[in-house]
């Protein structure tokens, strides 16, 4: 059924309907259904036929609309799909030129053109990129190109999430006679400003990940970073995962994670047992020594920072 056009739909339906008189518009599109023709068509086919006969239900030559030629020039074309390449949406494009958005399809797909969703990005700034040029080669010479003896990347990071349920999508709408018919609670949304949130901070690896540390209601600082991710659960990480000492401990760009507290300056930011590359300045790194990583929680200890 599903190969036959919609003539050949339209007269099986009236010759079903022809040969089994006594049936009912729902016994009808019942059958169909199960060949695969939708209840809809053969309603529709049914009630032409209920009112005008078959000649009402079958096409004649020359019936329908007749087909009109829309007269858009090759510089419109062009303007049109310079438009679609700045930006304009094919709504915009059709009230511009007088046209329908269909044609201003029609007319952009001609053209080798499609529509592609917009990839969401960091905002990143010249002098950013800048620095990070100089980052990723760091990372490259020292991992990628076989200068770093083997090293295993360690990074770690954190991220907040809302407790409010704002950030789940949802209806967004409500339904009444006016705007102001339905009462308070459906009709608004509230928001807090500083809303519910939770922080979870993570070390990863290509030998696994270590423990996750979730605080309620808490902004990363320097001593929840030192105390809680570092002493308590990076360090446990590496002795678990990265006993050997050949690992570089590649940490984000926060200020808690770069603070005299945490590393007690560039000559000292790298510990005995591992590398840590990526502070600012840190143009070198130790080499990796086969100890235990204890040595990383003495170099924090060192640097200050309390127990």
């Amino acid at each position: 059924m599903q190969s036959l056009n919609e003539e050949q739909r339209r007269r099986l339906v009236v010759q079903y309907t022809t040969e089994h008189p006594g049936q009912s518009n729902h016994a009808i599109a019942k059958y169909f259904a199960e060949v695969g023709v939708a209840r809809s068509t053969v309603y529709a086919i049914l009630n032409r036929y209920e009112e005008g006969g078959e000649e009402s239900v079958l096409r004649s030559a020359g019936s329908g609309c007749h087909r009109t030629e829309l007269k858009v020039t090759n510089a419109e074309v062009k303007n049109i799909v310079k438009d679609a390449q700045r930006g304009l949406s094919q709504r915009e494009i059709a009230r511009k030129f007088d046209i329908s958005q269909a044609y201003v399809g029609k007319i952009l797909q001609e053209n080798g053109l499609k529509a592609y969703k917009k990839e969401k990005v960091p905002a990143v700034t010249d002098q950013q990129r800048e620095r990070q040029q100089v980052r990723v080669g760091r990372l490259y010479r020292t991992i990628l190109d076989g200068r770093g003896g083997d090293l295993d990347l360690v990074i770690d990071d954190e991220s907040y999430f809302h407790m409010s349920s704002q950030t789940i999508p949802g209806n967004s709408f409500y339904y009444a006679t006016a705007r102001g018919d339905a009462p308070v609670e459906k009709r608004v949304s509230p928001q807090k400003k500083f809303g519910d949130k939770i922080l979870v901070w993570l070390a990863i690896s290509r030998h696994g990940a270590s423990r996750v540390y979730m605080c309620h209601s808490k902004t990363m600082n320097k001593e929840l970073y030192a105390n809680e991710c570092i002493r308590k659960r990076l360090v446990q990480f590496l002795n678990e995962q990265h006993s050997d000492g050949n690992y570089l401990f590649w940490p984000d760009l926060a200020s808690c994670s770069r603070c005299s507290r945490t590393c007690s300056g560039r000559d000292r930011s790298v510990p005995a047992a591992g590398h840590q590359l990526c502070l600012e300045g840190a143009e070198s790194s130790l080499r990796a020594s086969p100890s235990s990583n204890r040595a990383l929680l003495g170099h924090f200890e060192a640097a200050g920072v309390p127990s």
